[in-house]
């Protein structure tokens, strides 16, 4: 795949065991068919003759492909996008990448594409950020940090800066250990998106923002202050608000009026990363301040039904409500968003074989716990269509 995107534009041509370097066409590929190897040779826009001895077509190809003609794509999410890279911490140093993986549905999607990607998905990540009042970290206080570790993913907040983590948790704030300050930092956005759009670690034209699911709860949430109490009002009436949001703005003054409310929100304000679309919408904000061209992409999560959420809250479609968030967000952003949910075809469905959601999530929360790999590339082949259009065009 990655070829034919990078073939689309030359003219090929076998010309024999002996091609003359004269006889090649500015952007013209020879290929040399000598036993015992390929040889590549391509004429650049300088005249200068550029040979791949002794190297398959295929690897020269993408040694081939300027920087500039290829897609940087920064990949940003939780565990279910990290797929199977895995993440080292001893309980004494920052956390490290140890093993990046090819069970992970974004560097399949690299691969088939040919662009290049930066996958920063992290496990437990969330996109909120809430004052220690609220979300139980005060209570790490004077803890030595063995009391609290099995909640430390709470300091895993995607639209944290490095001075909201410090002032929260630093020898000011809880007085965590210092190892466990700096990985929480290693989660903030300015760590995992801003270096790797400005040009500090890498200059993506493209951002894919794959959360929802570790921020389900809060989506909940704000649904139900929509709608009143009570399961019953939130499977109906919070559906129908959702689904409000994502008319057409002309025909609703209802989603002009709360987004416009989100997008001014005053980022510094205590409550305005509390909530999901306040914050999404300050990530998207501080993207564009970098470079107002980024194209924001909103991967959605894979069904919007699983059995995972009928223990957590009695209602196994919440994750309809994830989903219904995120293309309701997208849809006034003007962003592409990539419903996933809409092509997987799982539905926390009985089968003969199984239930099809733990069929394709064998752990309930993971597509690559899957190990055949088969769940996912049924999630990769929705990107691959859904972004070969969006990425070359």
């Amino acid at each position: 795949m990655a070829d034919r995107q990078i073939l689309q534009n030359l003219r090929t041509e076998v010309i024999g065991n002996k091609p003359n370097p004269e006889n090649i066409e500015l952007g013209e590929i020879a290929i040399n068919c000598a036993k015992g190897g390929e040889t590549l040779m391509i004429k650049n826009n300088s005249g200068e003759i550029i040979s791949f001895p002794n190297e398959s077509v295929t690897n020269a190809l993408k040694e081939l492909a300027a920087p500039d003609a290829r897609a940087n794509v920064l990949w940003i999410g939780t565990s279910i996008p990290a797929g199977d890279i895995q993440f080292g911490n001893n309980g004494t140093t920052q956390s490290v990448t140890s093993d990046l993986g090819s069970n992970n549905y974004p560097k399949m999607v690299a691969d088939a594409l040919g662009f290049n990607l930066y996958n920063n998905a992290r496990g437990a990540s969330f996109v909120c950020f809430y004052p220690s009042s609220e979300d139980g970290t005060a209570n790490w206080a004077g803890k030595d940090w063995t009391e609290y570790q099995n909640e430390v993913h709470k300091g895993y907040s995607l639209a944290a800066s490095m001075a909201q983590v410090e002032e929260k948790f630093g020898p000011n704030g809880l007085n965590i250990p210092e190892w466990l300050l700096n990985n929480f930092k290693s989660y903030s956005y300015e760590s995992l998106i801003i270096p790797y759009i400005d040009g500090t670690l890498a200059s993506c034209d493209t951002v894919i923002i794959d959360h929802g699911y570790n921020d389900r709860q809060q989506i909940l949430s704000e649904t139900s202050w929509h709608v009143g109490e009570g399961e019953e009002m939130v499977i109906g009436s919070g559906r129908d608000w959702l689904l409000t949001l994502q008319e057409p703005l002309e025909k609703t003054l209802t989603t002009e009026s709360f987004f416009q409310g989100c997008w001014w929100s005053d980022e510094n304000a205590e409550d305005t990363k509390k909530y999901y679309w306040k914050a999404m919408i300050f990530l998207c904000k501080k993207i564009w301040a970098v470079n107002p061209r980024i194209k924001i992409i909103i991967g959605n999560y894979f069904t919007i039904k699983s059995n995972i959420f009928g223990g957590e809250y009695g209602n196994d479609r919440l994750g309809e409500f994830i989903c219904l968030a995120n293309s309701a967000l997208a849809n006034w952003l003007h962003c592409q968003c990539v419903d996933v949910y809409k092509y997987t075809g799982i539905y926390n469905r009985n089968l003969a074989a199984g239930n099809d959601y733990q069929i394709f999530c064998p752990d309930n929360v993971h597509p690559h716990s899957d190990s055949t790999g088969r769940s996912n590339r049924i999630i990769a082949g929705v990107y691959i269509n859904a972004l070969r259009g969006i990425l070359y065009n």
